[in-house]
């Protein structure tokens, strides 16, 4: 692992270039750009405050509920974003992977940058939600906020790219597998507390849900609206797993990197 991480450093320069020739091809040319970062997480806040507040009437009990969908959205797509990056590095790379060398995983790292980037924009858009909403607004409150979501950006990010790994490392030898991948995300978002909190669950069922790594991370995003931020023995667990999961994955990526080239 040592040696990988030395290597990494060595193209560290690669990483810059990949991050600037991402936002030179998402944005140019472009009529909306990153404001459509903006736009997303407000639309599908907005639809989810219709559906579970307003039809069903499970949102009724949640307190800004529309601020807490917001939140709950702004993370789901940082791991929607690592993931899906880090799934698909191999076949959106594969052709400039077959004509240099460079750490197989330099890709999903510049990608971090890029979701980095729309993280904050969402965040800023967030504390202006909260300025809007709320009244008892202290500094405290906003530094909490501020810190707390990075630790998650960071803690989702390694759910994220640990999965994608995995799947980017299987899919070389099972190419259909990245086919499923638009499915399993629309399920994994069902069962990660976004629209529901985990306490309000069915004990026989909430066992099930905390399996998901998403779980914990995710409602512990939902409750930095109220500017609280626990480090309790199971957000410290889901984080340690988490890490795990990316250690793990990160090296069998590593591992199965000097064969890529021969089989995508």
């Amino acid at each position: 692992m040592i040696t990988e991480l030395k290597e990494i450093w060595i193209y560290r320069k690669i990483i810059s270039q990949l991050i600037l020739l991402a936002f030179k091809t998402q944005f140019r040319q472009s009529i909306i750009g990153p404001f459509w970062h903006i736009i997303q997480p407000l639309v599908s806040s907005g639809v989810l405050v219709v559906v579970f507040k307003e039809i069903l009437g499970t949102a009724r009990n949640i307190e800004n509920p529309f601020l807490t969908f917001f939140s709950a959205i702004v993370f789901w797509n940082v791991f929607l974003q690592t993931f899906s990056s880090s799934a698909y590095v191999l076949e959106h790379n594969k052709d400039i992977f077959s004509k240099i060398y460079f750490p197989r995983v330099i890709p999903i790292l510049s990608n971090i940058g890029i979701t980095f980037f729309r993280f904050i924009l969402q965040l800023v858009l967030y504390y202006i939600i909260l300025f809007c909403t709320e009244s008892d607004i202290t500094v405290q409150k906003l530094v909490i906020i501020f810190f707390g979501s990075i630790l998650i950006f960071i803690h989702i990010g390694l759910i994220g790219m640990g999965v994608g790994m995995l799947f980017a490392s299987v899919s070389v030898i099972y190419k259909d597998l990245l086919i499923s991948i638009p499915f399993l995300c629309n399920i994994l978002f069902f069962t990660t507390p976004i629209v529901y909190e985990i306490d309000g669950i069915a004990p026989d069922i909430k066992n099930y849900i905390l399996l998901n790594p998403l779980s914990i991370p995710v409602q512990t995003a939902k409750e930095l609206l109220q500017g609280e931020l626990t480090f309790n023995i199971g957000y410290l667990t889901s984080f340690g797993c988490s890490l795990l999961i990316f250690v793990i994955s990160l090296f069998i990526f590593n591992k199965g990197s000097k064969s890529f080239v021969d089989t995508i």
